[in-house]
């Protein structure tokens, strides 16, 4: 009866040690895919079609315009707030774009839906051209361009 018990006893240490390495092994291929995942994962590139899925901002953005001595028409795209924004902050290098070329790229940026106010900062008025060449391209991109 004790060789019996110590038999069956040894049966379950070897099923022990069977659920032991098989669950080891599962460990192991889980380890090798989380790994072999973070060297496929790379960091995304910001494409038109990957920034329509970003949130929209909660008080939606803001596009200012004015034109630069020079004569250019220059513009900035930042942040709705309740506060009234200052020259410094409107026309900072960091923000500013220039030429309605590069206005529309970084307008295509924004995510489909996105309210855009139109501030316009300028001595005289935009040209209607200009207004009404992007409140064409707001609708070709989905979103919600409201004019000064």
């Amino acid at each position: 009866m004790i060789e019996t018990r110590q038999a069956i006893i040894g049966d379950k240490d070897f099923l022990w040690k069977l659920k032991v390495a098989a669950m080891k092994r599962v460990l192991c291929l889980l380890s090798m895919l989380l790994v072999l995942s973070g060297c496929v994962i790379s960091k995304p590139t910001v494409s038109k079609s990957d920034t329509k899925n970003l949130e929209l901002a909660f008080k939606g953005m803001e596009l200012n315009s004015w034109r630069s001595p020079d004569g250019e028409w220059c513009f900035s795209i930042l942040k709705g707030t309740n506060r009234e924004k200052i020259i410094a902050e409107i026309t900072d290098s960091k923000t500013r774009i220039s030429g309605l070329d590069n206005l529309k790229i970084e307008l295509a940026k924004l995510p489909k839906g996105e309210r855009v106010f139109w501030v316009n900062y300028a001595k005289e008025p935009v040209p209607k051209n200009i207004i009404d060449a992007l409140m064409e391209y707001s609708k070709e991109i989905e979103i919600k361009l409201i004019k000064p």
